[in-house]
């Protein structure tokens, strides 16, 4: 499972911080193009930032209050934004599509919940490795070989393009 999620986070989130410049074809893009193409995939990279350090601080807290031999988690616990700027993050679409391929649970007006949730049937070391994974994937640079470092076989690859079949209006980051 680790593979997979590595794969998946990878993916997403060098995806996230460099879609814009990503987009830019060539040396006839402006400078100021450029600058402005790099600050908005700058958004999306505070983003994938936040929700690592928001689920880091949780298994910190779930920790104190369970067992810790188990390393299961008792409920779901819910994501909570409280900051202006944290909404933001969390109306990201690359961040909701991490989140979403991840199996977090996204909020659901017919279960009464507002907020994303850590499942009951992650444990904090699968969260705690996905936080390591994203915090790892937003250091790559933007022409990063992900397939190497994924190390993924033919396998793994066949899934790739599922896993890169984002909503084709890129654009629209926030």
């Amino acid at each position: 499972a680790i593979d997979q999620r590595k794969i998946i986070i990878y993916h997403v989130v060098h995806k996230g911080c460099y879609v814009n410049q990503l987009q830019d074809n060539g040396d006839d893009v402006s400078e100021e193009k450029k600058e402005s193409d790099k600050q908005k995939d700058e958004v999306n990279k505070n983003g994938f930032n936040w929700i690592a350090e928001k689920l880091d601080g949780l298994c910190e807290l779930i920790g104190d209050v369970t067992d810790v031999l188990n390393n299961s988690l008792s409920d779901d616990f819910a994501i909570i934004p409280i900051d202006v700027n944290e909404f933001e993050f969390m109306e990201n679409m690359y961040l909701k599509d991490l989140l979403m391929k991840l199996g977090y649970l996204p909020p659901n007006k017919y279960l009464g919940t507002c907020w994303w949730r850590i499942p009951r049937e992650f444990k904090t070391t699968d969260v705690t490795d996905m936080v390591r994974l994203m915090k790892e994937a937003m250091g790559l640079e933007i022409d990063a070989d992900l397939t190497a470092l994924c190390g993924a076989s033919e396998q793994q690859m066949d899934m790739q393009p599922a896993l890169m079949n984002d909503n084709n209006n890129d654009s629209n980051h926030n």
